[in-house]
């Protein structure tokens, strides 16, 4: 009986360890309340009052495991003159366009890179919703429909944004 008992428990334990979230860089492989992922955004639209963001998640691998990623998808690429790393340190993988329509809270802190001074400097710049819809509209657009952009989601929702640098 105490065999039983003790197999059970094993096997209890063994589902609740297994059902930890897997991530692959920026794309969540399960659901969880709290999530940061990553993609390029395609619009920002404010729809009756609720605010939502169209995205398109990405991979993101940055160092050595961005030269791991480039060497998958490109056996052919050489990257020993630069220790195994990308010449700019990062790699982005996106095998599929699918665009995800995401409600964003009302209270989103969006953060930028802009430049700050005459050395081309780069710096972070908190900007309002309606500022970032700017962004997505007009000449702006076809710039940062390319950059990426880092969400944190809570309960599906996004609560911050914030953009990836790029050198």
């Amino acid at each position: 009986m105490m065999k039983k008992i003790y197999l059970i428990l094993f096997v209890a334990l063994a589902i609740i360890s297994c059902k930890e979230e897997v991530k692959v860089s920026g794309k969540s492989k399960a659901d969880n309340n709290e999530s940061r992922k990553v993609g390029y955004i395609q619009s920002v639209t404010d729809e009756g009052g609720k605010l939502f963001i169209k995205i398109d998640y990405i991979d993101w691998f940055s160092d050595e495991e961005a030269g791991k990623a480039m060497k998958e998808d490109d056996p052919k690429i050489n990257l020993d003159d630069m220790d195994g790393i990308p010449p700019d340190g990062y790699y982005i993988r996106n095998d599929k366009v699918e665009y995800s329509k995401i409600q964003v809270d009302a209270n989103v802190k969006i953060s930028i890179e802009s430049v700050a001074d005459q050395n081309n400097e780069s710096a972070t710049k908190v900007i309002s919703f309606d500022d970032f819809k700017l962004l997505f509209s007009g000449e702006n657009k076809s710039k940062y429909t390319k950059i990426p952009f880092w969400v944190d989601l809570k309960s599906g929702v996004i609560k911050t944004i914030d953009e990836q640098y790029l050198p």
